[in-house]
């Protein structure tokens, strides 16, 4: 900076406003600008620390549960929270209209890797993020609803594959005389109308009746399963983040009228429902971390093959049987993977 200086009326000469000996001296430490340049770049000196955001779309147990898992396994990778990793978490809490503002928030934090949590929330992020944004998702039922066939350069993940041939012979067995099966889903999430799709299909092979109501909300549950218990034998729950979010209006209807309700999930069986064969869904959790690992080891996500997780617990509720004076038969009790007292 150069600095002009009047005295008595004159100009005087300009005078450099640094001396040339305090600015030789900067200009001989180049590590100087460096330093003020580079600040904050780095975690004492150390590595950058790699950033893991998980974005789930709600509280739910198996949502919960595979988030655990994923944090499970990245610990048993060797990676600790705050000192070789930062794991940051988003929920939406189940409200989808908020998705497009966590996916542009997640973007803005820079992370390493995104870890969608439901279909929902890896719809939105998969369509949202930059190419270059590596994403691996949890839970998402049906692959094909976030473009897998595409072979996105930047995406991979774990698929929750829900065992509706499994749940729908677990029907039959249980209940060889009920024939008439409620359905409630909603329409505005794909991997609800994909699993409407196969059970559509696995109770028409079987000589079973599917009476289907669509919802657009939780709060349209209890009428949806009042308008259906007049009219069917029992309730399947399928894959449908609305139907277990509020599973206990279904629960109220069904078991005032002592019909049993199989869900297709832990989570719902955990909340009063009466069987399911389900993912374990903290093991997929962990089986997510692997793929997170592989990233962070210099993979592009979109080379690492989807790993199809399939449900294969039995997991009962005793306190439902209970409730519709149901006994299980003794197998089911020596099969079941977890028995819910």
């Amino acid at each position: 900076m150069i600095i002009a200086i009047k005295r008595d009326g004159k100009m005087m000469k300009p005078r450099p406003f640094l001396s040339r000996t305090l600015l030789s001296l900067l200009l001989s430490i180049p590590s100087f600008f460096s330093l003020v340049i580079n600040s904050g770049c780095t975690n004492g000196g150390q590595e950058k620390i790699p950033k893991i955001a998980i974005v789930n779309y709600m509280n739910y147990p198996i949502l919960n549960d595979s988030i655990e898992g994923i944090k499970r396994g990245l610990s048993n990778l060797g990676y600790k929270q705050g000192k070789n990793i930062n794991i940051i978490e988003f929920n939406a809490n189940g409200e989808t209209d908020k998705l497009g503002l966590i996916a542009r928030e997640v973007i803005s934090i820079d992370a390493d890797v995104i870890v969608p949590v439901s279909t929902p929330v890896a719809q939105i992020i998969i369509n949202t993020v930059p190419h270059t944004q590596q994403v691996v998702f949890s839970t998402v039922t049906n692959p094909n609803d976030v473009d897998i066939k595409k072979r996105l350069p930047n995406v991979t993940g774990v698929s929750d594959v829900v065992n509706y041939e499994a749940n729908i012979k677990l029907i039959r067995e249980l209940f060889p005389e009920k024939k008439k099966i409620g359905f409630i889903y909603n329409p505005g999430e794909k991997n609800s109308v994909y699993g409407a799709g196969i059970t559509n299909a696995i109770c028409n092979r079987e000589g079973l009746e599917l009476v289907t109501v669509t919802i657009s909300n939780s709060n349209e549950i209890f009428g949806a399963a009042s308008s259906l218990a007049s009219a069917v034998d029992l309730f399947y729950v399928g894959s449908d983040n609305t139907v277990v979010s509020g599973i206990g209006a279904l629960l109220k209807v069904a078991y005032e009228k002592q019909m049993p309700v199989i869900s297709s999930d832990s989570g719902s069986v955990l909340n009063g429902s009466l069987a399911a064969i389900s993912v374990n869904y903290s093991d997929l959790g962990i089986r997510v971390a692997e793929l997170i690992d592989e990233v962070l080891k210099g993979k592009k996500a979109g080379e690492i093959p989807n790993i199809f997780f399939e449900g294969k617990d039995l997991l009962i509720n005793m306190k439902a049987a209970k409730s519709i004076s149901f006994t299980f038969p003794e197998k089911y009790m020596t099969d079941a993977k977890t028995i819910v007292n």
